[in-house]
């Protein structure tokens, strides 16, 4: 019997039907192998999710954190401004100090000297009587 007549009738040889019956058990076993897969991919996906989800709200929170420590490195910073500030203002204090001590210093020599320059002056006249001296208006 030609293969020809037995396809016509809807009939294939036992050799096709075994082959035929092979190629349908690979499939199947296929089938299976991939259908393991996607079970596998979709646990994947969701561990994959949750681990999103997890690192969002640790990103969420750094970045509280992050904006946390900028204010406190401003506050830092006007805190170590003013410090500065006060640090140049207690050594202009500390100069302008020593400028009014030298100059006190000064004007007790400059005293110091015009005592004496009076005492001279006043010397001779008392020896004199007060004759050098020019009478008082009265």
């Amino acid at each position: 019997m030609a293969p020809g007549i037995l396809g016509f009738l809807g009939l294939a040889r036992r050799e096709q039907v075994r082959e035929a019956d092979d190629r349908a058990t690979a499939q199947k076993q296929r089938a299976g192998e991939i259908q393991v897969r996607l079970e596998a991919s979709k646990l994947e996906t969701e561990r994959w999710k949750w681990k999103h989800e997890q690192l969002t709200a640790d990103l969420k929170a750094a970045t509280g954190d992050r904006d946390r420590w900028k204010t406190k490195a401003a506050e830092r910073n006007e805190v170590l401004t003013r410090l500065e500030r006060l640090d140049r203002a207690q050594r202009t204090i500390a100069q302008a100090r020593s400028h009014l001590l030298a100059m006190e210093t000064k004007l007790d020599v400059i005293e110091g000297a015009l005592n004496v320059l009076d005492r001279r002056t006043r010397e001779p006249d008392a020896a004199a009587g007060g004759a050098g001296r020019p009478p008082d208006r009265e």
